[in-house]
């Protein structure tokens, strides 16, 4: 008995399409990657000033995370160090998304903090001491079996 083939499984064409719309694929997020990156590298200063103006304590902690790790260890100190200015633009926008989110949380912690003021929630003080839920004793059950013997 013979087997049938697909006309298309021999046909190398099929082969070098499916390697063309690869590669063009590949090509195209390349351009957007090296557009997203291009972008950041202009929008990266601009996010610095933007962090140091919410809040400049998250810089200064980083900058001053810098130099321990240099005084630690100043292999990892440098290495550290030269990939925060070669990649300065992700640097720049974590360390704006991380002064952003501080800044939002002590605005919304402080207005939290003036409802919880303003906020008085009504009570009523018991001072009796006795014990005000009083329930009579249960008896247990007098069935025996083999089983309930086992945890006796």
């Amino acid at each position: 008995m013979a087997t049938r083939q697909s006309p298309r499984a021999n046909n190398p064409i099929a082969g070098i399409i499916g390697l063309a719309v690869m590669l063009v694929i590949i090509y195209l997020l390349f351009k957007v990657v090296s557009g997203i990156i291009s972008i950041m590298y202009f929008l990266g200063p601009i996010l610095l000033i933007i962090a140091l103006v919410l809040n400049y304590k998250v810089v200064l902690n980083y900058v001053q995370w810098l130099a321990q790790m240099i005084k630690k260890d100043t292999g990892k100190g440098l290495l550290y160090t030269a990939l925060s200015v070669v990649g300065y633009p992700f640097v720049s926008a974590w360390l704006f998304l991380k002064a952003f989110l501080k800044f939002r949380l002590k605005r919304n912690g402080v207005k939290q903090e003036k409802a919880k003021e303003k906020e008085f929630v009504e009570y009523e003080e018991i001072t009796e001491e006795e014990d005000f839920l009083e329930l009579p004793d249960l008896e247990k059950p007098k069935q025996t079996n083999r089983y309930d013997d086992l945890f006796e």
